[in-house]
């Protein structure tokens, strides 16, 4: 994502088409961690058997909240697949 808008703001260009993809050897299913509410970490979520690639249009000349939203975004796709629901390490807060 920031070679993204790294580009966009070089080339001046507003859209690009994103596709995020993990290779894996499919020997084991990926696992991705998370905390639960505690900040412990959480065992209990989905084996990816198989990740699904997640397409998107990225808007790379728009403000920086905006982009930032489009970063959490593409991040809750991809741990969705693994069953989580919510990011815990990519917020606005400082």
């Amino acid at each position: 994502m920031g070679l993204i808008r790294a580009a966009g703001e070089f080339f001046n260009i507003g859209n690009y088409e994103l596709r995020v993809g993990i290779e894996h050897d499919h020997t084991k299913p990926l696992f991705i961690t998370t905390v639960d509410n505690s900040g412990l970490i959480y065992t209990d979520n989905l084996p990816i058997s198989r990740f699904i690639p997640i397409d998107i249009t990225v808007q790379s000349n728009v403000v920086d909240a905006d982009y930032l939203n489009q970063v959490r975004q593409v991040a809750l796709d991809v741990v969705n697949q693994a069953g989580i629901h919510r990011l815990w390490t990519i917020s606005s807060s400082p």
